[in-house]
């Protein structure tokens, strides 16, 4: 029926398995131009019968059974102008005469046989390959498959030829390969999908599809391997965003944790601030009180100054315990906020000219008191040479500190030894070797595998007979790391530990280290250190222009009333006039009146109305604007953060004191920046303390 139309000009019918017979009544048609009729069955005859056609245009014959005289016959056709006819068994005789047409434009021949899937070539290709070789027909029966898909799957042949690839699929495959068979408009495509094997199980294949005369040849290769490390892969990504996620959550309750026990400190160390200053004034008004009896014991009975004695001696002792308690509780304080700047790892080292042996002194004299009261010996050990040394001081006297207060804390006779030694020397640094012996309880080894670990102390009752907050060691451990060392410990129960440390230090150059010699014998030849010499330039945020070396009054500005006569005893005791304001907003007011005689201000940094941090911006921006002389601030807080330091000299403070601090540091930082007064007695009642 179809070849019977009269309006036919083009006809595709290749793969459709028509014999030469069947192409006779195409051969009558007397419209058709084009015919494309490759991959069917045809032999010389149809080609023959196609040869008579008076109409036909191009002819398209590839990959049928075409030989000599059915070329010779297509060749005698006077009205084809393209014949292509590739990969039939057309000899030298047919290519011949197809090549003498005269009508022929376009002519297409090849000699190679067409694919024969029952050729030992072909075939060995197919049962060798690793890869999977398969057809179906486009209702998805199996056609052909090579050994390696049913060796994969499992299956014996008849298991799978004739049966529908659908009934092999995994469920969830199903539909999505049914909409590629329905959808798909590109030849060749790409898929993955999952068969089941005759176990149960399930293994994962890509293929490479192309769909041809209505069949669907397809490579496939095994990928379950390959599925199970991507899984594999997902599941470790999701672990490891899972842990990123916790990691995220940690740092922002160790952050939120610092800020808390920032706050804290805070919090306690301004009481604590107007506890250690009271407690200062009630010793000097006790110095005074015994001065004051003792040049009136002439005039009273034995018994009433044996009584007087013992009450001067039971205050002195209750002030000596105030001022314990406070230190002890202070370097609590100190203690939890260091650990809370190493767990948020906020501690930045700094890197300036030290003397090592001089700070080694120094720590050395800070504890020659509490020696003497325990009645231990505390000896320090030095090499010849000079430690001038760069590094963090600071950290470096924190860690011998630490060692030495907790060897003094569990010794009770005996020695405590500082040795500092060069352990190592290369062009660029030094390192040395601190070891801190003691004669004290000493450990099992047992104990001291858990003593660097947070609030670790040797012994349930430890804590309650030696005190401290666990922290020391672990914070020294912690320091020692930074500086790229170690520590560690050797000790023997009842007889006494060594602590040993390696700390690294930055060499300085020789213009450094004889800068540093010269400051040193400078301070040692001055009566009074610093005070009569003109003022350094403290930080960064400090002007060119140096401070007015002059005499002047003392603002106190800080919203505690107890803080305040504390701090203001000491300072007008030691000469000073003092002014007072209570808020940020106050310390203007304060300023902008009394600018010409105001000396120095001492600004608590949390405020009312207006922070000191406000205050100091406002008193810094008004010296610009109005080229007024610059006013030394000396920053007093609670905050120990080094953030919170950071922010005070960006605005402009000259130096930063942590609450609490004693009367005699005060005065010394002041006397920085002011000529000293003579010394006069202070009535802390006094109405214009507060």
């Amino acid at each position: 029926l179809l070849a019977q139309s009269k309006s036919l000009l083009w006809l595709n019918v290749a793969g459709n398995n028509i014999d030469s017979e069947g192409v006779e009544n195409f051969s009558k048609n007397t419209t058709l131009v084009t015919l494309i009729a490759s991959y069917n069955l045809l032999t010389d005859q149809g080609a023959t019968i196609l040869s008579h056609n008076t109409h036909l245009r191009e002819l398209l014959l590839s990959y049928n059974q075409i030989h000599d005289a059915g070329a010779i016959n297509l060749s005698n056709n006077t009205t084809l102008t393209e014949l292509n006819l590739n990969y039939n068994y057309i000899g030298d005789v047919g290519m011949q005469a197809l090549k003498q047409s005269t009508t022929l434009e376009l002519l297409h021949l090849s000699r190679e046989q067409p694919p024969d899937f029952t050729s030992e070539n072909v075939n060995t290709t197919f049962l060798l390959s690793q890869d999977f070789l398969c057809i179906r027909n486009i209702d998805g029966t199996i056609e052909f498959f090579n050994p390696a898909f049913s060796r994969t799957l499992g299956y014996f042949d008849d298991e799978l030829l004739g049966k529908s690839f659908y009934d092999f699929l995994h469920p969830d495959d199903y539909l999505a390969e049914i909409s590629i068979d329905i959808h798909q408009k590109f030849p060749i495509y790409y898929h993955e999908n999952r068969y089941r094997c005759k176990d149960g199980s399930y293994r994962w294949v890509r293929w490479s599809s192309e769909t041809r005369y209505n069949r669907v040849y397809a490579v496939g290769s095994d990928i379950t391997q390959q599925k199970k490390i991507e899984r594999e892969l997902i599941v470790q990504e999701k672990k490891i965003e899972s842990e990123l996620i916790k990691s995220k959550e940690a740092e922002r309750y160790a952050e939120a944790q610092t800020d808390f026990i920032a706050h804290l400190c805070h919090e306690i160390r301004n009481p604590l601030s107007g506890v250690v200053g009271n407690v200062e004034v009630i010793q000097s008004h006790l110095e005074t009180l015994q001065d004051f009896f003792k040049s009136r014991y002439t005039d009273t009975p034995i018994a009433e100054q044996e009584k007087l004695k013992n009450t001067f001696n039971e205050l002195n002792e209750c002030v000596e315990s105030m001022k314990t308690c406070t230190d002890y509780q202070q370097g609590i304080l100190d203690d939890n906020l260091d650990m809370a700047r190493i767990n948020e790892k906020k501690i930045l080292l700094e890197n300036k000219v030290f003397d090592l042996k001089e700070a080694a002194y120094d720590v050395i004299k800070m504890f020659k008191a509490k020696t003497e009261q325990k009645k231990i010996d505390l000896n320090l050990k030095l090499p010849e040479e000079e430690l001038i040394v760069k590094g963090d001081i600071a950290r470096i006297k924190k860690i011998i500190i630490n060692l030495i207060g907790n060897a003094i804390k569990f010794t009770s006779s005996g020695y405590v030894n500082l040795t500092i030694a060069i352990q190592e020397q290369t062009s660029s640094h030094t390192w040395f070797e601190i070891n801190v012996t003691d004669t004290g309880i000493g450990m099992t080894e047992e104990e001291s595998s858990h003593l660097f670990e947070r609030f670790a102390q040797v012994g349930a009752t430890v804590g309650g007979q030696y005190g401290g907050s666990g922290l020391g060691l672990l914070i020294a451990k912690n320091l020692v790391q930074l500086m790229g060392g170690d520590i560690k410990v050797s000790s023997k129960k009842g007889e006494g530990s060594t602590f040993s440390c390696i700390i690294q230090c930055e060499n300085v150059t020789v213009q450094e280290k004889k800068r540093k010699s010269e400051e040193k014998i400078l301070n040692q030849v001055s009566i009074i250190p610093s005070i009569f010499q003109p003022p350094k330039k403290l930080h960064v945020s400090a002007t060119e222009e140096a401070f007015t070396f002059k005499p002047g009054k003392v603002l106190i500005a800080d919203d505690n009333e107890v803080n305040r006569k504390a701090t203001a005893f000491g300072i007008r005791k030691a000469g000073y006039e003092c002014l007072f304001a209570v808020d940020g907003q106050d310390v203007l007011d304060k300023y902008n009146e009394h600018k010409e005689t105001i000396g120095i201000i001492l600004m608590d940094v949390i405020m009312p109305k207006r922070s000191g941090i406000d205050a100091t911006y406002e008193i810094r921006k008004l010296e610009k604007e109005k080229s007024l002389p610059r006013v030394p601030i000396i920053a007093i807080t609670g905050n120990a953060l080094e953030t919170d330091k950071k922010k005070a000299y960006e605005v402009g403070v000259d130096d930063y004191v942590i609450k609490p601090f004693k009367s005699q540091e005060i005065i010394n930082k002041i006397a920085v920046f002011l000529t000293p007064p003579k010394e006069r007695e202070v009535n802390l009642l006094d109405s214009n303390v507060i």
